[in-house]
């Protein structure tokens, strides 16, 4: 095998739980509106957002990748339909995605994300690739990350073959020259499979494999494991 010079991980879920993160972010968004307003309550409730996302979505379908726009857009939609005008509901959709997205970084790393960083960045080129909108900047990650990519920059998501070539380039390595790391099947390991890529699976809740046919070139159960595992691939 070529030697690996380019290792890239999926940030959500992989490095941090980002279903706790999300709810956290959407509660206090939903605290800091109904402190501007009397009406804004209940915004995020399953029943009231998933219709006003899936016509923001129909209508802009590239919105299906760019989650800070749509989460802007829906904002806006879902004050305007509380009888808002136009330009209270921009300014109050605004700050409070701005509420959003500053907690939407407030993350608790899963234990060994960091200390693992810090030992691949001595050895590898390392990138993020994610679909949704966490930024490792303002992660505070730019000391470990090269390069970071996310679905609305290159305007496809992961498992399309796009970010996973976006990624590879931004590098400058060749498909067997590289291992994507992540902990969804058919996104992260399905992906990068079929563009030729190595691929750790990050499994921390030990669960079988949802589909039998998509097979990693290696799985570890928790973030410590993950330079033995590149070693043991890159000695393949």
């Amino acid at each position: 095998m070529p030697k690996i010079t380019t290792i890239t991980f999926d940030l959500d879920n992989t490095l941090w739980d980002v279903d706790a993160v999300i709810i956290s972010a959407e509660v206090k968004t939903q605290d800091w509106l109904c402190k501007q307003e009397t009406n804004l309550d209940g915004l995020f409730e399953q029943k009231n957002s998933s219709p006003i996302r899936e016509k923001l979505i129909a209508e802009t379908p590239k919105l299906a990748n760019d989650l800070t726009q749509l989460r802007k857009d829906f904002l806006y939609e879902a004050i305007i339909q509380r009888g808002y005008k136009p330009n209270r509901a921009k300014t109050l959709a605004s700050s409070a995605f701005s509420v959003f997205y500053e907690e939407r970084h407030n993350v608790t790393f899963f234990e060994g994300a960091i200390e693992t960083l810090k030992q691949l960045r001595n050895e590898f080129t390392l990138g993020a690739l994610t679909n949704g909108n966490a930024n490792y900047q303002k992660l505070g990650l730019s000391e470990y990350f090269s390069f970071g990519l996310s679905a609305a920059e290159v305007n496809a998501a992961k498992p399309d073959a796009t970010m996973f070539l976006a990624g590879l380039q931004r590098a400058k390595a060749n498909p067997d020259q590289a291992i994507h790391i992540g902990d969804n099947l058919v996104d992260d390991i399905w992906g990068a499979n079929q563009v030729g890529i190595g691929t750790i699976w990050v499994n921390l809740k030990n669960l079988p494999r949802s589909n039998e046919n998509i097979v990693p070139d290696a799985t570890v159960f928790n973030l410590w494991d993950i330079p033995n595992a590149i070693n043991e691939l890159s000695a393949l």
